[in-house]
């Protein structure tokens, strides 16, 4: 398998075109988003909370605390990434690349709902979820430590980088029987 981070993305036309020509496009409607905002909602909060709480340092510490956090948070992405890549086969070309501050795996390897859902799932139970429990916990048990803020910061931002995965894994999971397979085309995911 070759996994290559490709860089910026500029426009679609730089990605490998797939056959979609009896495909669907996947619509992720209310239900989808509702089911995605439930489950984000207490951590996400949790979050904010840890992030706006009281600190009673200096503020240059904040500073470079986010700094800090924020590097943090740029290598989870690529781990996340890489997560997501090491999934598809190992005769596929994987790229990756980023466009503003997300991060995208591409790749257009056909695959079936089960595994698809499992691709979109896996980097975010191995690096979202113990992140999204160690919030809630520290919400509870701990406040005024600059760590505190920092680690606020970082969780809110991977939370809400769980939104797109997590949006389409509830519509496969709630489509799944009508679903024979699932690619992915430009910046669009696809079924038949």
């Amino acid at each position: 398998m070759a996994i290559r981070f490709k860089g910026k993305l500029k426009n679609d036309n730089l990605l490998e075109l797939a056959d979609i020509s009896h495909y669907h496009k996947i619509k992720r409607n209310f239900l989808d988003y509702f089911f995605t905002f439930c489950i984000l909602l207490f951590p996400l909060y949790c979050g904010l909370r840890l992030l706006i709480g009281p600190y009673k340092g200096p503020v240059s510490n904040i500073l470079f605390g986010d700094i800090i956090g924020l590097i943090i948070v740029v290598l989870l992405m690529i781990i996340h990434e890489y997560l997501h890549a090491m999934q598809f086969s190992k005769n596929q070309n994987v790229t990756i690349w980023y466009k503003g501050f997300m991060m995208m795996t591409y790749c257009t390897e056909e695959k079936n709902p089960k595994s698809y859902i499992k691709l979109l799932l896996l980097p975010n139970i191995i690096i979202a979820l113990p992140i999204a429990i160690l919030t809630i916990y520290l919400y509870y048990t701990c406040t005024q430590l600059l760590f505190i803020k920092v680690f606020g910061l970082c969780s809110c931002i991977i939370i809400l980088g769980t939104i797109n995965d997590l949006s389409y894994a509830i519509y496969l999971i709630r489509n799944f029987k009508k679903i024979k397979s699932v690619r992915l085309n430009q910046q669009n995911i696809y079924y038949q």
